[in-house]
């Protein structure tokens, strides 16, 4: 019951705050727009396709000296059809409010000349730097302090009114039942809370960030698990040499599992520590930086010695088939990009682009798995048509490791235009 009030109150806000920006905004300062999108994929001969048309409104000034209010708020349908229990295609509408959100800047607030106080606040975009822990939306709020020599950034907020559809957020079995049943509509219900400070040019042009995130369960008692999970992450960013550009970073995660016998009497507690890592140079060559070549690695660890499994919030796609955990892996990719026409400046030919990539997918603990995962190889072309209308399409193919295994191949096409 709690937990229905706490949603309810969340919900009101939302609601309290679309009403309070648009009413507070004359008709001249407004911007109305929306996106079309079109995914459509053939994994293993299976097709799968997500259409969805997304509307915005709103107010985007040029930043003022006295402070700026900016705020957007965005919905959108998508039409989501997938063969989800091996019957045939099967079509699941998910409407969705993308943003609602709230910006202000506010220089000189913090008594520093070069200093300024930023604030977001609504449905917004949430994510800690690395992309190793969590990158999703939330319902929150997000404050940062910004000086010439130091910024500090804290924020916090509520997973679950985002639909499971559109979530990232999948740590344990319940969630992931949430995100695949098509008649429950919220995601994992969560409280999530960040806190990092970041240091630009502290080590020659290199900027450092440290900080820390916590997520804990919000669901009530009738569940099979429950888990919490605190993390601490560290990354160094920034150029190298030339259009030489690296990053860096690390994060450990301390997690608390309990179980449950008939939803509410506890049967097992563990703890476990885990850790990860991600590595990635990006160099741009040529004229008008044509060509750019990627380097990356990333690790995280699985159930072993000394550590346990790393477990993150969300799931990055680290590969084209199917988004990988950032747990037990130790993955290795090189890409490379050309854009052929980029000297033509007021061409539409310049913004094609032509990739190709190739990744070694592995266990953390190598020895123990008894080899590799697989590998996998895909290429990309990428093309804006027109100012407002674009496409990609991509084709891969990831080969097994054990020998009886098939191959899995998949092509998409991606179609996204704007009014």
């Amino acid at each position: 019951m709690r937990e229905v009030q706490v949603q309810r109150r969340i919900r009101h806000a939302l609601i309290a705050l679309i009403v309070a920006a648009v009413v507070g905004t004359p008709l001249g300062a407004l911007d109305l727009g929306g996106n079309i999108n079109s995914q459509s994929n053939l994994e293993n001969a299976t097709p799968a396709f997500r259409n969805s048309l997304s509307m915005y409104l709103r107010r985007n000034p040029e930043a003022s000296p006295d402070g700026t209010l900016r705020w957007v708020v965005e919905g959108s349908v998508s039409a989501i059809t997938t063969d989800r229990d091996g019957h045939g295609l099967e079509t699941l509408w998910v409407p969705d409010v993308n943003l609602a959100r709230i910006e202000t800047i506010h220089p000189g607030v913090l008594g520093a000349p070069q200093s300024a106080l930023r604030t977001a606040g609504g449905r917004i975009t949430f994510s800690e730097p690395t992309n190793l822990i969590y990158a999703d939306r939330i319902d929150g709020l997000r404050v940062g302090f910004e000086f010439p020599r130091v910024s500090i950034t804290a924020g916090g907020g509520y997973t679950g009114l985002i639909p499971g559809a559109n979530s990232g957020v999948v740590m344990s079995a319940d969630d992931a039942i949430a995100r695949e049943n098509p008649g429950e509509y919220a995601g994992a219900r969560r409280v999530v809370a960040t806190a990092s400070i970041a240091a630009p040019e502290l080590l020659g042009l290199q900027r450092v960030t440290a900080g820390g995130l916590a997520q804990f369960d919000a669901r009530g008692r009738y569940i099979s698990e429950r888990l919490n999970s605190q993390y601490a992450f560290l990354q160094l960013d920034g150029p190298l040499v030339g259009s030489v550009y690296s990053e860096i970073a690390g994060a450990a995660s301390f997690v608390q599992r309990t179980q449950y016998a008939d939803f509410d009497i506890e049967v097992d507690s563990e703890s476990s520590v885990g850790v990860a890592g991600r590595v990635q140079t990006r160099a741009y060559l040529g004229a008008n930086d044509a060509s750019v070549v990627t380097a990356s690695a990333r690790y995280a660890s699985g159930d072993g010695e000394p550590f346990g499994a790393f477990t993150p919030a969300t799931a990055p796609a680290v590969r084209l088939l199917g988004p990988v955990r950032m747990s037990n892996l130790a993955l290795f990719k090189l890409d490379y990009a050309f854009r052929p026409f980029a000297g033509r400046p007021g061409s539409q030919a310049r913004s094609l682009e032509l990739s190709a990539y190739g990744a070694v997918d592995l266990p953390a603990d190598f020895d123990a798995e008894g080899g590799f995962r697989g590998i996998e190889a895909g290429a990309r072309t990428t093309l804006r048509f027109l100012s407002d209308v674009g496409g990609r399409i991509w084709a891969g193919a990831y080969i097994p490791g054990e020998e009886d295994a098939d191959v899995q191949f998949l092509g998409r096409l991606d179609l996204s235009t704007s009014f």
